[in-house]
């Protein structure tokens, strides 16, 4: 029984480590080193020129918003470019877009679908601007918008710039998943302190234009961006200054599929460049990525380790009985609130609901 001792605690320190070991650990180094604010380098005088970026699909319902969502934005006309990339849809989307009325704004039709990444490659390749704002058609700016990360790149050690991410109900009210994403946003201003972020909001970010060159399509973009930084001796960094607003998603088989999605284009990412875990070359930033990507991933099977160690343990002493107690008490609560969503207006059964959920949804991603 030693070897099945040995692994439940080897399972239980992975769990602990992934959501409590490398936040201390990130703000350990991150106490190391200067710390600075990252708005404080920009010329507010002198704006870049800049390219917001969308890639839509079928989005007749909602383009027209987001459009005015982008030119509403508090930067110079002059200096500002919107490309819409229409991927191949079959409704009135691009008809709606050369309609609008800016000249600001500008579409590319495709007549096939060919993907996010591809649509972006074409958008890429005609824009003019010395950054580029990825955006997605659902995601509204908010915060100090596109000033806000036009000034942060003007820092040359900074070379994207990630949103960060809040959800709102209808009447614009915090919903959901809350806390969960606070965390997760307080990590990512951890990782910006450090080596950057090894993955942005998709939805919202910005990047230098330099960095757009030769746009890979099989792998999200997200991703590559934050590789290149890192190749580049930059950082990709999280700017709470500037934020993506997302509408709640009312049903709970439409969130999990969100975050099955996210999960799923990570590991695609992570897969097609593997060299990113080899610390001799890419040193804090590598460690980044075993944290808070292999072992984050590997979470729903510590679980599971865990729980199948737990009680070939039971005979061992009280301690593993009272552990393996709380364990199941603790998914109890998860199928209860599953069942009952009412019970998630408890704080501590919502976050314990969401945790569940989401390790559920990486494991079926994986």
């Amino acid at each position: 029984m030693l070897f099945v001792e040995i692994l439940f605690w080897v399972c239980v320190a992975g769990v602990a480590y992934a959501y409590f070991g490398y936040p201390l650990l990130l703000a350990m180094l991150s106490r190391s080193r200067t710390r600075r604010e990252i708005l404080s380098a920009g010329a507010a005088d002198d704006w870049p020129s800049l390219t917001v970026l969308i890639a839509a699909r079928n989005e007749s319902a909602r383009i027209e918003a987001k459009l005015d969502d982008v030119v509403a934005q508090d930067y110079p006309s002059d200096k500002l470019e919107v490309i819409v990339v229409s991927d191949g849809s079959t409704d009135t989307t691009p008809q709606l877009v050369r309609a609008y009325g800016s000249t600001e704004v500008q579409c590319i039709e495709l007549e096939a679908n060919v993907g996010k990444e591809s649509a972006q490659a074409r958008g890429i390749a005609a824009a003019r601007g010395d950054i580029i704002v990825f955006t997605d058609v659902a995601t509204r700016i908010g915060g100090q918008g596109l000033k806000g990360m036009a000034q942060a790149l003007s820092a040359p050690d900074i070379g994207a710039v990630s949103s960060e991410d809040r959800f709102v109900s209808a009447e614009g009210k915090p919903v959901g998943e809350g806390l969960y994403v606070r965390y997760e946003m307080w990590l990512r201003k951890l990782e910006s302190r450090v080596s950057g972020l090894v993955g942005l909001s998709g939805s919202l970010f910005g990047v230098r234009r330099e960095l757009c060159d030769e746009w890979p399509v099989d792998v999200p973009s997200d991703f590559v961006v934050a590789l290149r930084c890192a190749r580049r001796g930059q950082r990709a960094v999280s700017l709470p200054e500037v934020y993506g607003i997302y509408s709640d998603l009312k049903k709970d088989s439409a969130e999990f599929a969100r975050k099955r999605r996210t999960a799923i284009r990570g590991m695609a990412g992570l897969a097609s460049a593997t060299e990113v875990l080899n610390p001799r070359r890419y040193g804090l930033f590598a460690l980044q990525a075993w944290s808070h990507k292999i072992i984050r991933w590997a979470v729903p099977w510590f679980m599971l380790g865990a729980l199948g160690c737990n009680f070939l343990l039971l005979a061992e002493s009280g301690l593993y009985q009272v552990l393996l107690g709380l364990q199941l008490l603790a998914y109890g609560i998860t199928l209860a609130a599953a069942m009952l969503p009412v019970l998630r207006r408890v704080a501590p059964v919502r976050i314990l609901y969401f945790f569940v959920i989401s390790n559920l949804a990486l494991a079926f991603a994986l």
